[in-house]
């Protein structure tokens, strides 16, 4: 039923089936691997499934070859954990972590 609806094939739909299996695809992905400020990527599962090791304001050099290694820890931040990225900030200029359509 699935590969109906990715197809366009499935019937029962307003427009297309594949447009709707599109737009549920791409909010899975913005809730999985999105900010968790947004409310998804629940623990930073979806960060931590990919292996991005999270937001950094500053990167040391000794960081930047542990993240070569693949050895780099997660820190579990949201962008909003820092100061310089404050909410009233993101509100004010619509600032999202991914690029809207």
């Amino acid at each position: 039923m699935l590969t109906d609806v990715e197809k366009g094939a499935a019937t029962g739909f307003t427009g297309s089936s594949a447009a709707f299996f599109a737009l549920v695809l791409n909010h899975t992905h913005q809730g999985t691997f999105g900010d968790p400020y947004y409310g998804g990527n629940a623990n930073f599962v979806g960060w931590d499934l990919v292996g991005y090791p999270g937001v950094r304001t500053m990167v040391t050099a000794e960081d930047q070859q542990k993240l070569q290694r693949n050895e780099l820890e997660p820190n579990h931040k949201s962008a909003y954990d820092y100061d310089g990225f404050t909410k009233s900030r993101a509100r004010a200029t619509g600032a999202v972590p991914w690029p809207r359509s």
